[in-house]
Parts: C-alpha cells; sequence; structure tokens
C-alpha cells in the first residue's frame, strides 16, 4: 500500500497527482480499488490483482527504488502500463509519449526503439526528410505512417526540414564531408529540432539508432560528445545500442529506464544488430546502406554548382537534378536538365513548375528538357534536346516549348558538333 499526502508538496503538484488518480480510477475492476480519497488530498493505492501484475510490474518497481518526492513525474508511465495491460480503455484518453525517437527505417534505429518499448515505454518516432533523404514519402505521409505502424509497431511523425536545411547547406558552420554532406550540421539540425518537438511533449529522453565506431566520422566518440553539446541534448540523448559504452543520461539515473537492458554495441560489424533483429523477430527490415543523397560525388557536384556564387537553389532545382543530363550555364541559379529514357522524361514533367520552360520536339517523339533560366536561353536547351534526339542528324529541327500557361514554338538549325560542345553547356552527367 503506498500512501502519500499531499499536504506536505505544492498545490500544483497535488493537482497533477490527483488528475493521475482520477485517470486510474476508471481501470477496470481487474484493480479493485486502486482509487480512495482520505481526509485532504491523501490517496491511497491498492496492488492489483495478479493477473495484471506482470504488465504493471515496471512501476511498482521504480517506486521501490524512489523517495515520495520523485514520485510525481511517475505517475504518467503508470498509466500508461495500464493502457499495455489492457486495464484502462476511453476514446477521450490519450496517453503522450514518454520517450521521443529519431526514425531513419534503418536496422538500427527500428532496434532503438524496439528496445526501449521493451521496457514498457510508449515511444513517438520522429521522421525528417529533406530533398536529400526521405523526399520519396513528400505527398503520402499518412500512407507511410500507416506502413511503419503496421509494419514495427512504431508510431511516427514526419517533419520536413526543408527550408532550414537548404539554408544550412549553403555554409555549414562545421563544413562538409567527402563531398558536399555537411555531416555534423545534419545532425546537429535534427537533433536540435527533435529537442524542440520533446519540449513541446513534455518529452525528457530523445533515442537514436547510433552506434560507436560504425561511421568514421559522425559516430566518433568524441564528436557524439560534440554533437549532443552543440544540440543542447546533453543527457536528453540516450543510444541504446551503444549505451552501457557511454555516460548514463537522465532516464537511466532516474530509474524511468532500466541500463542494464541495454547493449553495447561498437564498430562496423552487423552481426549483433542482425542476431538482435531476429530476437525481435524483424524479418523485413532494410539492408544497410548510406541514405543521403549528398554523399554521393556525382550529385553532391551537382548540388554544389547551384550553390556557387552565394545563391540558395529550392527544393524544385534539387529535385530535378535527381534526373537526366545536367548542363550548367553562365548563373549559378541556371541550368539544362535532358531526359535520357522514359522515366527521366516522365519525372521531369511532373516535378517542373510554371518557374521552368520544357522543351520538346515538335515533329517526333524524343527527350524532355528543362530550362531554368531566361528566355534568350531557349535555343541552348533546343541544342541540348537535339543532340540527345534522332533528330541530331535533321538540318533543322522544331521546338515546342511550355512554361506555366504560355507555350510557343521556333526552328533551331542543327548546329552541330562545334556548338554542342561549347564551354559554357558543360555536362555535368554523373
Amino acid at each position: 500500500v503506498l500512501i502519500c499526502d499531499q499536504r506536505k508538496y505544492s498545490r500544483v503538484r497535488a493537482e497533477n497527482f490527483l488528475l493521475g488518480c482520477r485517470i486510474c480510477s476508471r481501470i477496470s475492476t481487474h484493480i479493485s480499488p486502486i482509487f480512495k480519497t482520505v481526509c485532504n488530498y491523501s490517496v491511497k493505492f491498492y496492488l492489483p490483482t495478479p493477473d495484471s501484475t506482470e504488465y504493471l510490474q515496471p512501476f511498482f518497481h521504480i517506486l521501490s527504488g524512489h523517495t515520495l518526492t520523485s514520485l510525481f513525474p511517475l505517475y504518467h508511465h503508470f498509466v500508461a502500463c495500464c493502457f499495455r495491460a489492457g486495464l484502462l480503455q476511453s476514446p477521450i484518453m490519450n496517453i503522450k509519449p514518454e520517450i521521443l525517437a529519431l526514425f531513419s527505417q534503418g536496422l538500427d534505429s527500428i532496434l532503438a526503439i524496439k528496445i526501449i518499448q521493451r521496457q514498457n515505454l510508449k515511444v513517438k518516432a520522429l521522421k525528417f526528410i529533406t530533398p536529400f533523404f526521405g523526399s520519396e514519402i513528400k505527398g503520402r505521409e499518412a500512407e507511410y505512417c500507416r506502413k511503419i505502424k503496421g509494419s514495427y509497431e512504431i508510431d511516427l511523425e514526419i517533419i520536413d526540414l526543408t527550408d532550414d536545411y537548404l539554408k544550412m547547406l549553403a555554409a555549414p558552420e562545421y563544413g562538409y564531408g567527402k563531398n558536399f554532406n555537411p555531416c555534423l550540421d545534419c545532425k546537429i539540425i535534427m537533433l536540435t529540432r527533435a529537442r524542440l518537438r520533446a519540449a513541446e511533449l513534455n518529452v525528457n529522453t530523445i533515442i537514436t539508432g547510433e552506434v560507436i565506431g560504425q561511421r568514421p566520422f559522425s559516430q566518433r566518440r568524441d564528436t557524439m560528445r560534440r554533437i549532443e553539446k552543440l544540440s543542447q541534448t546533453e543527457g536528453l540523448l540516450l543510444r541504446p545500442l551503444s549505451a552501457k559504452l557511454l555516460p548514463p543520461t537522465n532516464a537511466e539515473e532516474s530509474g524511468l529506464i532500466d541500463r542494464e537492458k541495454l547493449f553495447d554495441f561498437s564498430g562496423r560489424g552487423r552481426k549483433p544488430q542482425m542476431a538482435l533483429a531476429e530476437e525481435f523477430n524483424l524479418k523485413n527490415y532494410p539492408t544497410p546502406a548510406g541514405g543521403c543523397l549528398l554523399t554521393d560525388p556525382g550529385f553532391g557536384q551537382r548540388v554544389k554548382t547551384l550553390y556557387e556564387n552565394g545563391r540558395i537553389p529550392t527544393a524544385t532545382d534539387i529535385e530535378l537534378l535527381k534526373f537526366g543530363r545536367f548542363y550548367p550555364l553562365t548563373s549559378a541559379d541556371e541550368f539544362i536538365i535532358t531526359g535520357r529514357h522514359r522515366l527521366d522524361n516522365q519525372a521531369l514533367l511532373n516535378i517542373a513548375d510554371s518557374r521552368y520552360y520544357i522543351l520538346q520536339l515538335a515533329e517526333m517523339a524524343g527527350p524532355v528538357t528543362v530550362l531554368k533560366g531566361p528566355e534568350s536561353k531557349l535555343p541552348d536547351a533546343a541544342v541540348k534536346l537535339i543532340r540527345h534526339s534522332k533528330a541530331k542528324t535533321l538540318p533543322e529541327v522544331r521546338i515546342k516549348w511550355r512554361k506555366g500557361k504560355e507555350n510557343g514554338n521556333f526552328t533551331i538549325k542543327n548546329p552541330g558538333p562545334a556548338h554542342q560542345s561549347a564551354p559554357n553547356l558543360k555536362n555535368h552527367d554523373n
């Protein structure tokens, strides 16, 4: 029996605790009786019946190691355990998450969440998307969240970082990696946003699937500590797969998370993770791979070209760069892209909006060409279109174009190979 006299504590704390007690009072007869008010602000809890004790054991284990003054933040965890035990069901109740997780859909982030869920804690996962990673789910976020919920029993929220990310990429404070990838700044911007979201949800722990030594720079022990400091997540950030190799976090020290049930993985090997995946009965998890397009040398060079002279490209510019042959023009924010095959052509037609010229052959099938630039650059775009079509053998070619609601056509003489290799139309076809 636990008896707490809340007259010893502040009114706000007492009211918050009593709110939790009123919630608990709705639990079915499996807990009989769980709530009873006596005297003035005194509350009694009685242990549940044996058939439900198993689910609530984590809460009562926590109680045994704490003083009365530390119990108030834990009533929420107790109610969450009751929900999972099926003892409390109410359509008006929405139990808030106790842990926030960064989710990439990679095996490591899935395992990190499963490890914490196994401790009967409610986890909410955040998936960040930009044009460089996760953009394939943009526009179908709800469908993707349902899929993840069905596959892994993970509650997911999508956060689009595009605007902030494109600005950061112009001049990352901590520089670029081997290519145009700002790995350190990328981690900081995601953890900072996660910290702000955690504050909104009144959550005090953030977890990731990082493993010490798995990546040569961003997952070194010293770099991980540096990232915590710069993102202001010291004490909040827990890495369940390598936790035993790192100092305890606030959640571990408070007893909310059992450190003994965390792991000590390190290095680039995958066998421990795969064995743990088998333990969790995870079958259809993604194979390990780098997920950021900025680590690709060819694509990174394309993006870097658009950032020259202090320019910041749009999200649509970046999406277009993923397809076709890329030809930068004199100005950093002007370029030509010509499709290489049917899939490229369809993608270019779908992505290019009213800010771009779309060119096609007027009298035969051929590639789609997109121009970002002034009308005076239409002949240059037409040259590239002709060069990569069956019309390259014709002396004259008729071209049709459109830009938003405007459209037109013109005839251009085939300039031949000499003009096609002009310096200002260098091919960045990587």
